[in-house]
């Protein structure tokens, strides 16, 4: 996972919380815990959290734990049991639920149809994978432009 993430967090507390989420995704603190990893309040690091970052926790949370899930599906060759697992969903259901919640997709459908948009364009793929890139998804399809996901 991109461990530099917290760097473009001005609140020390938060970025720390950030680097103790991203430095380990299989780990599934609860909003209580990553509080008291902050040194805060609950409450108060809850209402925090969402001012920086935007979204709430648990969003947060989902969002990256399936990014990080979407690059292994176009990347390694896991079972999607194993990807689950390795960003912390240790029920495949509760992974693939997630999963379409933030993508629009099934994991299965995600990986077939980036393996299609890498067969139709080999070329653009393989460059995008030397350099750590992932294609951009426009309306349930990887794009076949060279920009990277933005992180979420």
């Amino acid at each position: 996972m991109n461990g530099n993430v917290h760097l473009a967090c001005s609140d020390r507390r938060v970025a720390r919380v950030l680097r103790y989420l991203t430095d380990d995704l299989t780990r599934r603190p609860t909003l209580s815990d990553v509080s008291r990893v902050a040194g805060l309040e609950t409450t108060y690091f809850s209402k925090l959290f969402r001012a920086i970052i935007g979204i709430p926790y648990a969003e947060w949370s989902r969002r990256t734990r399936v990014g990080h899930a979407r690059q292994l599906l176009e990347t390694a060759d896991l079972s999607i049991t194993a990807i689950a697992a390795a960003v912390g969903y240790m029920d495949v259901t509760t992974f693939e639920r997630a999963f379409r919640r933030v993508e629009g997709t099934s994991p299965r459908e995600c990986r077939r149809l980036l393996q299609r948009d890498r067969n139709s364009n080999p070329r653009n793929a393989d460059f995008m994978a030397r350099n750590g890139e992932t294609p951009v998804r426009h309306e349930g399809r990887a794009a076949d432009s060279g920009e990277a996901l933005a992180a979420t």
